[in-house]
């Protein structure tokens, strides 16, 4: 992608959202940045980043919150979808069928799958109006690839991030069509010390658990060498194709 002034919308202020704002924050052509959290009491303003109440499990909330950015901004250029659930409250990866309920994979797939493609929706007409190339990635993970899957288990997660996964290519395909200028990519970012994989690290190695600052720089160093035949495909932190 050629370098030029952007706005950015960052959604999910964890570990990985956080650091991304933080260092696209320190770009200079960042003209802003919207980063969102589910609890309003997040809502401020702090020098180019804004934060905002989104929550994914809401198409009413995701549409107050690009209505109240479009408000303020007439386009956007790069939109990154941080946010994911893995395990919240009793809920944990399940390892066998006897572990599935219903409530558990609903909320995955609302939060993982069906929101970041709701974003999609409430955001497309800001990006239509982007100056030049524009970016959508969400955060995907490895497990939610289908080939490459070994070791079973995971049901909610995994299903809803191939769920996620076939959205970014069924959105490729669209904007493709509409002729817009936006690469749509879902992004794995490794293993980061984060909430997300805390209960998880003790089986990984040190030096292939990255911090949420190194995260977000491989990331957006990724994003920055996409073109537009990059669009609609799944890529490591590393720049390395997944498959599907």
């Amino acid at each position: 992608m050629t370098t030029s002034n952007f706005r950015a919308v960052v959604i999910g202020g964890g570990a990985i959202g956080t650091a991304l704002a933080d260092q696209l924050a320190n770009d200079k052509h960042c003209e802003g940045i919207v980063v969102t959290h589910r609890t309003p009491s997040k809502q401020s303003s702090t020098g180019k980043i804004t934060q905002l109440e989104l929550n994914l499990e809401s198409e009413a909330s995701i549409e107050s919150c690009f209505a109240s950015i479009a408000q303020q901004w007439p386009c956007i250029e790069k939109i990154y979808i941080c946010s994911g659930m893995l395990h919240e409250g009793v809920i944990r990866p399940e390892k066998s069928l006897t572990q599935l309920t219903s409530a558990h994979m609903t909320h995955s797939w609302l939060v993982n799958a069906v929101g970041p493609l709701l974003v999609a929706k409430h955001a497309e007409p800001l990006l239509k109006k982007s100056r030049g190339q524009s970016i959508f990635a969400a955060l995907s993970a490895r497990v939610g690839s289908i080939s490459d899957n070994r070791l079973g288990g995971w049901y909610g997660y995994r299903m809803a991030k191939a769920a996620l996964n076939m959205g970014v290519k069924n959105l490729a395909i669209e904007w493709q069509r509409k002729r817009m200028n936006t690469i749509c990519v879902a992004l794995h970012p490794g293993t980061t010390d984060s909430p997300l994989s805390a209960p998880f690290q003790a089986n990984v190695d040190s030096d292939k658990l990255f911090s949420p600052a190194y995260t977000a720089s491989h990331l957006l160093r990724l994003s920055s060498q996409l073109t537009q035949s990059h669009t609609g495909k799944f890529f490591a932190w590393d720049g390395s194709e997944l498959p599907w």
